[in-house]
């Protein structure tokens, strides 16, 4: 999720836990109007959108993206995982595209975080202009996390856990990997087909954008808002 300080299950895997949000509401089916705006956050785990929404029984997030292209990888560490996530009684599920500089060079592979442990797949590479699906699929019997490529189906890969219950505040957007690590130049990240337990990202309750700020409070990467459609949105890069 995009809660207050390194929110996301890639960075508490490492040792960073988050606050839970003070409360929730209870998932509303069916149609819904759109939030007149979301609450805009900085936050120092991620950039993008989380809500409030929760459901005792299951809970599905799902977007799809379109790998950048990275720019001036350099030969320091950068690292930002575009994800979908999820909030159990206990404690968090998450999945995304690792988007990873080091030594000069640029790869992109499905990582998951579950059960406070994260398990990347580092030997499938992605590639700029793939078209990839992001799914976090979560009820009593099991937890289902996968990178789907469209483009480039060898890449697809997927982790199956044991269920839960007691679901709340997906989000969906980049994450940090661990306090400290820069940012890489992605330029524009698009998200298309956004969905919260089936139903347009822009419907959900309690709907948050958030900003990923450094550790001085530069902007870092700024989330776009929803458009019309209330299912696409994008990110920018701004400042390593």
């Amino acid at each position: 999720s995009l809660h207050d300080a390194l929110p996301i299950s890639f960075a508490a895997a490492l040792g960073f836990v988050a606050p839970a949000l003070a409360s929730s509401s209870p998932f509303q089916t069916g149609a819904g109007k759109r939030s007149p705006g979301a609450h805009t956050a900085s936050n120092p785990g991620a950039a993008g959108y989380e809500t409030h929404a929760s459901s005792p029984n299951a809970m599905s997030v799902t977007t799809t993206i379109v790998v950048p292209a990275v720019k001036n990888c350099g030969t320091t560490r950068k690292v930002i995982i575009p994800f979908v996530s999820a909030d159990d009684s206990s404690g968090q599920g998450a999945v995304g595209l690792d988007i990873h500089c080091r030594n000069g060079k640029v790869i992109y592979f499905p990582i998951f975080a579950a059960g406070g442990n994260i398990e990347a797949r580092a030997s499938a590479h992605a590639h700029p202009g793939d078209e990839i699906v992001l799914r976090l699929s979560w009820n009593a019997t099991r937890l289902l996390l996968a990178v789907v490529d469209k483009t480039r189906p060898s890449v697809t890969r997927k982790l199956t856990e044991p269920g839960s219950s007691s679901f709340s505040d997906p989000g969906i957007g980049d994450s940090v990997i661990e306090p400290g690590v820069p940012v890489p130049d992605f330029g524009k990240l698009s998200f298309s087909e956004s969905k919260i337990n089936g139903r347009a990202l822009g419907l959900a309750p309690g709907l948050r954008r958030d900003n990923l700020v450094g550790m001085s409070d530069v902007l870092q990467i700024k989330t776009g808002p929803i458009r019309s459609d209330n299912k696409s949105f994008t990110t920018t890069f701004k400042h390593s």
